[in-house]
């Protein structure tokens, strides 16, 4: 069964019972300089393999760009 969540602003399907882990690999981003927002509150990498996505997140994702 798939899920509807909100990914940086669209409607975005998953499995349901798709932990963050789950979501970051499903976009290639395994490994990735990336922060993860979940309801406006961002998410440890640590959390994510434990965490599961629900229709009611909205989840925000961001990848870091260096610069000085």
């Amino acid at each position: 069964m798939m899920i509807t969540l909100q990914l940086n602003g669209s409607a975005y399907q998953v499995e349901d019972g798709s932990t963050v882990s789950d979501l970051v690999a499903s976009l290639s981003l395994t490994g990735k300089a990336i922060a993860v927002a979940i309801n406006r509150e961002v998410l440890s990498d640590s959390d994510w393999p434990q965490r599961r996505l629900l229709a009611t997140d909205s989840i925000d994702i961001v990848r870091a760009i260096g610069g000085g």
